[in-house]
């Protein structure tokens, strides 16, 4: 272990920070500026102070927003926290068919906002949704919910918490494993009951990784933006706005770049504050086993079964609904009750290929921009995960937090001095602005959960290369490389997610040429008069299918890959 940073250190960071440093610091550096100056669209700057700050904090629109992202967020984590607790301590405990439960959990991850938005306002429509339909039924009445700013928050709440709790559960469920399973075993020797157990246990040594989790939702959710857009687009009257889309809306549609500086400094801001908590706990270190179970009663098993049971239908009905339409006529897709058996159809397959050209063009492009930046985010975070664990000192102990703390600003906010400067280097409608934006925004955390893998290799492994003749370099690439190799998989996976159902930049940075699956996708949701629901189902099942596949076979790897970081902090 080095205790001192060398020029060796420099190089294995310096692609990590040239990255944060050109896509994150710089930009935001930059907003500060525009936010003291006016600006149409980030060009002819105006000194004007604080001026910007007072045409915020006086617009009744700007304290909407900022109250409806307060309610959202709150309201999601949560019950979002509530849900994932009690899941991973069901799973923890013990489930049938574990390997296909799991995969069903994890469904949701894998699939795009834009996805998440189209089959819940479409479930959820007066008119053709089996959920409200059956909510009418059931005499409690007719809800257009997207139509009202406080049911269209509220079911932007829902989509918020089923596309975000597979994230929650897991990082629940790695902790839980941390905790040693004799802690348990002698508790029950002791008489302690199941609650006792869990209150005086469980709680306080998980303590930790749901504060971690607790504050990576918070930041997630404070910046949310496609939910909003997509479902509402702030409306009516811009009632249901949060302060992405606020932020959005005085940026891009009004073109004041002032304001919207001043509100994206504000958010930075709030994140910071919010990060400022794990920052600080994200320097603690856990440690652990795996939790253990006992025999439950008829009535706990019941309750246990209801959960799982309500869970599943909750994780996958949407995604059954999607890719079953797909199969069916039109006339057939939104009948009440819903069919169940039908007559399979390949027809909305074959309109597809034919009439959707650009839509697999999209799909080349989403490829090429998550594959892009997958490769660029593991090689920079496997160097700098490296540079963290082997060289340890005060100067790289602040280079990691610096790397987390630039993580955590809300990417609506460095879209402002990117657009002109996009326009400018012509980036704009490129691959490469879109991969870099990509990996940019995954590294930080790639890098840590590198970092806790090397951690978990002794350095006396390193020593031993070195006696045997081994320069640093072979010691990294043909030694340490293949240890880490589950590490780099959960790290690439996380990634390539992202990259693939990420809309926001794709709605700002393309146009034509490099634009992506989910932004056509987004368009085509707009023209609901005369859209073939069939044929979009259609495209919507090719988009998903692939990324639910990957996280439901490679589920242990990211299960791997949160575990080492609750293992080592």
């Amino acid at each position: 272990m080095h205790s001192r940073p060398c020029l060796t250190t420099w190089l294995y960071l310096s692609p990590l920070h040239l990255l944060l440093l050109a896509m994150l610091t710089v930009p935001s550096l930059y907003v500060f500026w525009l936010s003291l100056n006016g600006s149409s669209y980030g060009t002819g700057l105006t000194w004007v102070g604080l001026e910007n700050y007072r045409a915020v904090f006086d617009d009744p629109y700007f304290w909407r927003a900022a109250l409806n992202t307060f309610l959202v967020v709150n309201g999601v984590v949560y019950v979002e926290l509530l849900f994932g607790l009690a899941l991973a301590a069901l799973f923890v405990s013990g489930v049938p068919f574990r390997g296909v439960m799991f995969a069903c959990i994890l469904m949701p991850y894998a699939i795009s906002e834009v996805v998440a938005v189209l089959v819940w306002k479409m479930m959820m429509d007066p008119n053709i949704g089996a959920i409200a339909r059956t909510i009418e039924e059931l005499g409690l009445g007719r809800v257009n919910w997207s139509a009202s700013p406080s049911t269209g928050l509220v079911l932007v709440g829902v989509i918020n918490i089923w596309t975000h709790l597979p994230f929650t559960f897991l990082m629940i469920y790695a902790g839980l494993l941390t905790i040693d399973g004799s802690l348990y075993e002698a508790a029950r020797i002791d008489g302690a009951s199941r609650w006792q157990r869990f209150l005086r246990i469980t709680l306080p040594l998980l303590i930790p990784t749901l504060l971690i989790t607790l504050i990576f939702r918070l930041i997630f959710a404070f910046r949310m933006f496609s939910e909003v857009w997509l479902l509402t687009k702030g409306g009516p009257a811009r009632l249901s706005e949060v302060l992405a889309v606020y932020l959005y809306q005085h940026g891009f549609r009004y073109g004041d770049f002032g304001m919207a500086a001043a509100t994206g400094w504000l958010m930075v801001l709030g994140s910071l504050l919010l990060a400022s908590v794990f920052l600080f706990a994200m320097q603690r270190g856990m440690k652990g086993g795996r939790a253990m179970s006992d025999a439950f009663s008829p009535i706990e098993r019941f309750a246990r079964g209801l959960l799982l049971g309500f869970i599943l239908i909750w994780s996958v009905a949407p995604i059954l609904f999607i890719v079953s339409s797909s199969f069916k006529r039109q006339v057939d897709i939104f009948v009440y009750p819903p069919k169940i058996v039908f007559i399979p159809t390949f027809d909305n397959y074959l309109k597809l290929t034919s009439q959707w050209q650009d839509f697999f063009t999209s799909m080349g492009n989403s490829l090429i921009a998550a594959i892009g930046a997958t490769v660029l985010a593991g090689i920079v975070s496997f160097f700098g995960g490296y540079a963290y664990s082997r060289y340890r000192s005060r100067i790289t102990a602040w280079s990691a937090v610096y790397m987390i703390a630039v993580r955590v600003l809300p990417p609506i906010v460095v879209t402002l001095p990117l657009f002109p400067v996009a326009d400018l280097l012509g980036l704009g409608d490129t691959h490469l602005l879109l991969i870099l934006l990509y990996a940019t925004f995954w590294v930080s955390l790639n890098t840590m959960i590198m970092k806790n893998f090397f951690d978990q290799i002794p350095y006396e492994l390193d020593e031993a290369a070195y006696v045997d003749g081994a320069s640093e370099w072979q010691l990294v690439s043909q030694i340490l490389a293949r240890l880490t190799l589950q590490g780099m998989t959960a790290g690439s996976i996380f990634v390539f997610v992202f990259s693939w159902n990420e809309y926001l930049f794709a709605m700002i940075f393309t146009t034509n040429q490099a634009k992506t699956a989910p932004l056509i996708l987004s368009e085509l949701m707009g023209a609901v008069d005369g859209t073939e629901w069939g044929v979009l189902f259609a495209g919507v099942s090719l988009q998903l299918l692939p990324v639910v596949l990957l996280v439901t076979l490679a589920r242990r790897y990211l299960i791997a890959g949160l575990t080492a970081g609750a293992v080592k902090g």
